[in-house]
């Protein structure tokens, strides 16, 4: 592999400037085959958090497959959007879009931007036609005619004209709030954690509970400062008084098609203008409806130059419009990425490790009998649905998957996958809905000097450390709209306690599961003294 990146370094120091967990430096041959910790940081319910891995097994294993079923807690970047051409005269609340791109009466409440004139948190208040709406705050700048929006398919939404109560009533003229915001979590101002929508009054008016874990519907400990800025839906709870968030909005992503589809291998399969989704095939959603389609062939291109949309869906299907398929399609494409994911190319992941490199990949590398570790190091980019880099990757795409995480070095490229997931690795129990990352194909076996012939070094460490947010990219995210459901890359929810994520080890063929639960991470409350994080 590239020498920049295997060639021999101290091992040790390498991974303590990465905050490895020390566990991984300190293994030794009378550890078990496959031990793993883990590390939050920071680990403070309702904020952001990366999260850090630790595995070790024994060549002899043969694992070159890793998944990381993260908690539920944990909420991972998701959320969709579409584009609209449009314009706006300077301090107006009218928005005109091309009838090629139009508006529908389910874009209400959802956020809109993508132009220095539309203020961060400004919504669609209201829709006229499909080629004209009113927007909830006045633009501070004109937005020219033919000016490509963002339309994010979420309403969660941030208000900036809110009046509440002691009571609990929150007010806001331009909120257009509806009977499914009932269950949102409500921040900002006086509210407290945990504070959500209870009671649904009218397009501008709701009872916030401040409290659930109290009878009855508890106000905030102030008025709201009119007028404040409250933002409604970062969170979503169900039951009502539960603190455990769900996500129940639709999402960005890209499912492999077969035709006739393949379970495990497949998404779905299109035919007749038609998705049919198979198990494990990822779901719909109301919200796909209006949401691009582009199909990709086998190298990551678009199959054809159709512009086609969400017509429909029921729990298995999408209909799109036109009614066609791309011939020789090998994936679908839902949606676009909206305003708070990660810029493809983003940085946010690390590998690193520790193994006896072969030094038929860097012939600067002593011989396999010489028995040294080495240690190595490399970055990990975010590419979103759609971007894949597919051509010389090692690791097909999962059958649905909201991201790319691609590898990139000189001898060879290989990814990893952030999917959704409803059962526990380890026993294929159901369990709430969660993010898993998978590694297909991690390509140890391609660079570890197997054993025999003097060689006897059997141990192979790898660290993922994955970052809240992404540490460069160009555009940087924007912060102030978009979705305020959607983080950036990962968060904690409000739940407190200890947690765990499963990781499991496996040989890609035959299939040889080696589960290893990693020691459980306490998060604490948001009034606790804060930590950087469990274990580090």
């Amino acid at each position: 592999m590239h020498r920049r990146l295997f060639g021999r370094i101290s091992a040790a120091a390498a991974l303590v400037a990465l905050a490895v967990p020390v566990s991984l430096i300190a293994a030794s041959p009378s550890q078990a085959a496959s031990t793993c910790t883990q590390s939050w940081s920071p680990n403070l319910a309702g904020g952001q958090s990366g999260l850090t891995v630790g595995c070790i097994s024994d060549v002899a294993d043969g694992n070159n497959k890793i998944s990381i079923g993260d908690h539920t807690n944990a909420a991972w970047h998701r959320g969709a959007a579409r584009t609209v051409t449009g314009t706006a005269a300077s301090g107006s609340t009218a928005l005109t879009v091309l009838a090629s791109t139009p508006l529908s009466a389910s874009d209400v409440g959802r956020p809109i931007g993508g132009h220095s004139g539309i203020k961060g948190g400004t919504f669609l208040k209201a829709f006229i036609s499909a080629t004209s709406g009113t927007l909830s705050a006045a633009t501070t700048a004109a937005v020219p005619g033919g000016t490509t929006l963002k339309i994010e398919h979420t309403r969660s939404r941030v208000l900036l004209d809110a009046a509440c109560t002691l009571a609990g009533t929150l007010t806001s003229t331009s909120a257009v709030f509806a009977a499914s915001d009932v269950g949102k979590s409500v921040s900002g101002g006086p509210f407290s954690r945990g504070a959500r929508i209870a009671v649904f009054g009218s397009a501008t008016s709701v009872t916030v509970d401040d409290n659930p874990s109290v009878a009855g519907n508890q106000g905030p400990s102030a008025i709201c400062t009119s007028p404040d800025t409250i933002t409604i839906g970062a969170a979503t709870y169900s039951p009502a008084t539960s603190t455990t968030a769900v996500y129940t909005e639709t999402y960005h992503r890209q499912i492999a098609l077969g035709s006739p589809a393949v379970a495990g291998t497949d998404g779905g399969s299109c035919a007749g203008g038609v998705i049919t989704l198979i198990a494990g095939g990822g779901g719909t959603n109301a919200g796909d409806v209006g949401l691009p389609v582009v199909f990709k062939n086998s190298t990551g291109a678009n199959a054809d130059a159709t512009a086609r949309k969400v017509a429909s869906v029921t729990a298995s299907t999408i209909t799109l419009t036109p009614a066609t398929c791309a011939a020789g399609a090998t994936d679908a494409v839902i949606g676009l990425a909206g305003a708070n994911a990660p810029p493809d190319g983003s940085q946010m992941t690390r590998l690193i490790g520790q193994l006896n490199l072969n030094p038929s990949l860097v012939a600067t590398l002593d011989d396999c009998n010489k028995n040294t570790y080495d240690g190595f190091g490399v970055v990990g980019k975010w590419q979103n649905p759609g971007a894949y880099v597919i051509p010389a990757t090692l690791g097909s795409p999962l059958p649905v998957s909201q991201a790319q995480i691609v590898f990139q070095t000189s001898v060879i490229n290989f990814a990893g996958y952030v999917t959704n997931a409803t059962t526990n690795l380890h026993t294929g129990a159901a369990m709430a809905l969660h993010n898993r990352f998978v590694f297909p194909s991690l390509p140890t076996s391609l660079s570890v000097c197997p054993t025999g012939g003097g060689t006897t070094t059997s141990k192979v460490a790898v660290g993922l450390q994955f970052d809240p947010t992404v540490q460069s990219a160009t555009p940087s995210v924007p912060t102030g709209g978009g979705n305020p459901a959607s983080p950036t890359v990962r968060s904690l929810g409000l739940v407190t306690g200890a947690q765990g994520v499963l990781v499991q080890l496996t040989k890609t063929s035959p299939l040889v599961n080696t589960n290893v639960t990693p020691a459980a991470c306490t998060v604490l409350a948001a009034t606790a003294v804060p930590t950087n994080g469990c274990g580090i």
